[in-house]
C-alpha cells in the first residue's frame, strides 16, 4: 500500500515538473517576438547662424526660420526596440526615427517606398549637418515621386544652409505649387527674400503665412525685424506685440521692441521693455 501511495506522488512530481517545463518554454519562445514601444528624447542640434532659431516638429515638417538666437527644440520620437524574427533585424536598425545606417534593402522590404526611403535619409543627413548627401537623398526622393511637398521644403533649406538662396526659393516656389496654404513655406522664402535684401518681398511673405496662421510668431518676429530694417517702427512694435502676446517669456522680443520704442523716440516705453526682458533673463538664467 506505501508503495503504491510512494509511485502515485512520483507520477504527481514527474507530471508537474513536464508540465512547467512546457510553459517555460513555450514562455521563452513568445519573448523573442515582444516589441515594446518606449519614448525616447532626441536633441536635433543643428549648428546656424546667430541670427535663425530652428524648431524641429513631431509632424516631420522641417525647421522654422526666425531671426533670433540659435537654439534648438527637443524633439521626441517613438522608438521600437527588440528583435522581428521574420527579418532577422533590430528594429532599432530601420526606425525612421534613429537609424544609423541606411539600409535601403531592409527598409524597402518593411514595405517603405524607395521615394520615402530617400527623403528620410535625406533628413537624416540634413539634421546631422550633411546639407550635400541630404540634397543628393533629396534629389533622388524627387525623382521618384515628384509631388511629395515635404522633399521640396527641406531641399530648399538645405540650399539655402549652403548659400544656394535662388535655388532655395526656386524649391519653395514648388513646394507652393503643391501647397498654397503651407505658411511655414511662406516664412521661409520670407528669410531667404530678407537675406538676399529684398525686404519689401520678405514682408510680403511673411504676412502670406500670418495669413495661413494667425498665431505664427516666428512670421511676426521675422516681420517685425523687416519692419525695423526699413524704419517702419509702428509696424515693428505691432508685430513684436504680438510675438509676446503668443510667447511671454520671449525676452528677444521685449528687447528688439525696446529698439524700436527707442528709434521712434519713445524713451519711456523703452525702458519699460528693456526692464521687463532683463527681468526675464533673470528668472530664466
Amino acid at each position: 500500500m506505501k508503495k503504491d501511495h510512494s509511485l502515485i506522488i512520483a507520477l504527481y512530481i514527474c507530471f508537474a515538473m513536464l508540465l512547467l517545463f512546457g510553459c517555460s518554454r513555450e514562455e521563452s519562445q513568445h519573448e523573442s517576438l515582444i516589441i515594446k514601444p518606449v519614448e525616447e528624447v532626441f536633441v536635433i542640434d543643428i549648428p546656424e547662424s546667430d541670427e535663425e532659431e530652428l524648431s524641429i516638429h513631431e509632424d516631420e515638417e522641417p525647421e522654422t526660420s526666425r531671426v533670433s538666437t540659435g537654439t534648438a527644440y527637443i524633439l521626441e520620437f517613438p522608438q521600437l526596440t527588440g528583435t522581428y524574427s521574420g527579418l532577422g533585424v533590430n528594429l532599432a536598425e530601420i526606425n525612421p526615427a534613429n537609424y544609423e545606417v541606411i539600409n535601403r534593402e531592409v527598409m524597402e522590404v518593411m514595405g517603405m517606398a524607395p521615394w520615402y526611403v530617400a527623403y528620410l535619409a535625406g533628413v537624416r543627413f540634413y539634421q546631422e549637418g550633411n546639407f550635400q548627401s541630404s540634397i543628393t537623398e533629396f534629389n533622388r526622393a524627387i525623382n521618384l515621386n515628384s509631388d511629395f511637398t515635404n522633399s521640396y521644403v527641406y531641399r530648399g533649406n538645405a540650399q539655402r544652409r549652403m548659400g544656394n538662396l535662388a535655388r532655395a526659393i526656386d524649391d519653395y516656389n514648388r513646394a507652393l505649387v503643391l501647397n498654397n496654404s503651407y505658411a511655414e513655406v511662406y516664412n521661409y522664402r520670407g528669410f531667404v527674400h530678407a537675406q538676399r535684401g529684398d525686404y519689401h518681398l520678405a514682408i510680403d511673405d511673411y504676412t502670406q503665412a500670418i495669413y495661413h496662421n494667425n498665431d505664427y510668431a516666428d512670421a511676426y518676429f521675422n516681420r517685425a525685424h523687416a519692419h525695423s530694417i526699413m524704419g517702419n517702427w509702428d509696424l515693428s512694435i505691432a508685430d513684436y506685440t504680438q510675438v509676446i502676446r503668443l510667447e511671454p517669456d520671449n525676452a528677444i522680443a521685449y528687447n528688439r521692441r525696446g529698439n524700436a520704442w527707442f528709434d521712434r523716440g519713445d524713451r519711456e516705453n523703452a525702458a519699460l521693455d528693456y526692464e521687463a526682458a532683463d527681468s526675464i533673463l533673470n528668472r530664466f538664467p
